[in-house]
């Protein structure tokens, strides 16, 4: 079915399911970042901040912001990268991938045994004798690795890498280097989540969530830039409609969205229908995360529902609801918080999202205030 649409002064809405269909939705389930906060100035900066940290520590080269935050669109849109910190991850490697071997060979020499108890700064050695770094070619490196990458994530980096560089000594030094980082692992273990977090949440906040030292001694963390997008008419208008059919599926941890969104937790949302990252945590340590469709599953299992709608502004969530695999589940995807608005608006369409909305306030519109 062809979308029919209508402006606002936000941006287009578009939806391609029939009005009556829309009008029987009864639940409602919210993604956090870039649909009810903006994360513009904080998850995609904290990303861009860590492998620039990164980058120079392993080169002594320096990347500027707009060479990096297009990359962020163009890998979350693969569905496979929920957490900020395989997208921080996919860029870096990526940039190293990009580099000559013999660069390679030296950075790998230069490596210390472990980051076990080691600081930022003792990294810096590594780069000291490195010289001739061709930052557009690194940045090639980038644009060969998102070519690969799909809705399985870090899975799709690591066959990139053999594919990319099969049969070649720079897959061995590459996968070198990856062993040092460590990556995936917790703070205490690798020194790429380390440092996004402390960018993130700032060093007070850091020590309290997981009592490790500081590397960067960064006073305040990119969270305080955040700010609330939902409006509190909105909030009116979906409570008077759903009452307590309204839940959260997020990774962010429940720390950090209390703090812009305290008032919505405690009001607004059905506390049996909140997921956060401390609620997707397995036995093992691992973390279920989006495109699963067990997270949405969860949060919607408290309500009966003629019809339900999750908004969310990623291909993740969009997946996550496909993969769900129930009809009476819809999508609606926001595009004005991302990093290229008009890119996210078109892959929203081409992928045949059911809704498509600037931000979640348009939703009284569509429905109908």
């Amino acid at each position: 079915m062809r979308y029919r649409s209508f402006a606002t002064s936000r941006g287009e809405v578009l939806y391609r399911v029939e009005l009556e269909e829309i009008q029987k939705i009864n639940a409602l389930i919210l993604d956090c970042d870039g649909t009810l906060i903006d994360i513009t100035n904080s998850y995609d900066q904290a990303t861009i901040e860590t492998v620039k940290i990164l980058f120079k520590a392993f080169t002594g080269a320096n990347l500027k912001d707009e060479d990096l935050r297009g990359y962020i669109f163009h890998i979350k849109k693969s569905g496979g990268f929920a957490n900020h910190w395989d997208v921080s991850y996919a860029i870096l490697i990526g940039l190293l991938s990009g580099l000559s071997e013999s660069i390679l060979e030296k950075i790998v020499n230069a490596l210390p045994e472990s980051t076990e108890g080691i600081a930022l700064q003792n990294l810096a050695y590594i780069a000291k004798e490195i010289t001739g770094i061709d930052v557009e070619k690194a940045k090639e490196g980038v644009r060969d690795i998102v070519d690969y990458v799909d809705e399985r994530g870090l899975k799709s980096i690591d066959e990139a890498i053999d594919r990319l560089y099969k049969n070649r000594k720079k897959r061995e030094l590459l996968l070198k280097i990856k062993d040092f980082i460590n990556y995936p692992s917790e703070p205490r273990e690798n020194i790429l989540s380390h440092i996004f977090e402390e960018l993130y949440y700032g060093e007070e906040l850091f020590r309290k969530i997981y009592g490790l030292p500081s590397y960067l001694r960064i006073k305040r963390g990119f969270i305080q830039d955040e700010r609330q997008i939902i409006r509190r008419d909105t909030v009116v208008f979906l409570k008077r409609r759903f009452k307590d059919k309204v839940g959260l599926v997020t990774g962010r941890r429940k720390l950090a969205a209390e703090r812009l969104l305290r008032d919505l937790l405690n009001n607004f949302f059905n506390k049996r229908a909140t997921i956060f990252l401390e609620d997707a945590v397995k036995e093992d340590g691992s973390i279920i995360s989006k495109p699963n469709p067990y997270l949405l599953k969860r949060a919607l299992s408290p309500f009966k529902f003629e019809k339900a709608l999750y908004v969310g502004d990623s291909m993740e969530d969009l997946l996550m609801v496909r993969n769900l695999k129930n009809e009476r589940v819809l999508f609606a995807g926001v595009y004005a918080f991302s990093p290229l608005p008009k890119e996210c608006l078109k892959v929203f369409i081409e992928e045949g999202a059911d809704i498509v909305l600037p931000t979640i306030n348009e939703v009284k519109e569509l429905l109908g205030v």
